[in-house]
């Protein structure tokens, strides 16, 4: 019985292990992310400066703002603003804990190629009436 309690014990501390480096993973993550809109805004910021130039410098010199260097900045833009929103969609979706104070922790692990995203959850302070029972056996 002793062995039997130790070994649901060892399994309860195993699953708290992996709850706590799940909730880990999740900040890391969305620290991650919170960089990559931080470094995206700020390629926006010298992508929509050199258009500025671009625009500038042709109607100094007389020319109609147009041809390839004003649509690769153009495709520039947009290729940033999509990567802003895709960045930010993922840190949407990634579950925050709500004002209740639950700890319900739950963690979006993103394959950045496939675009798919795997969703674990576990709830690392819910009121586990076995292991309470357990503690108390072995109390």
């Amino acid at each position: 019985m002793a062995n039997n309690a130790f070994s649901d014990l060892w399994a309860r501390a195993g699953s708290l292990a992996r709850t706590a480096a799940a909730a880990t993973r999740h900040a890391a993550d969305s620290a991650k992310l919170s960089i990559n809109i931080a470094a995206e805004e700020e390629n926006l910021k010298k992508a929509y400066a050199a258009l500025g130039r671009l625009y500038y410098e042709s109607l100094e010199s007389g020319t109609t703002p147009e041809g390839e260097a004003f649509d690769q900045q153009i495709a520039l833009i947009r290729q940033t603003l999509q990567k802003i929103e895709l960045y930010r969609r993922q840190k949407e979706q990634a579950p925050r804990q709500e004002s209740t104070g639950e700890a319900a922790v739950e963690t979006t692990a993103v394959a950045e190629d496939a675009g798919e995203m795997t969703t674990v959850t576990a709830d690392p302070l819910a009121k586990d009436e076995d292991f309470d029972d357990l503690v108390n056996r072995l109390g």
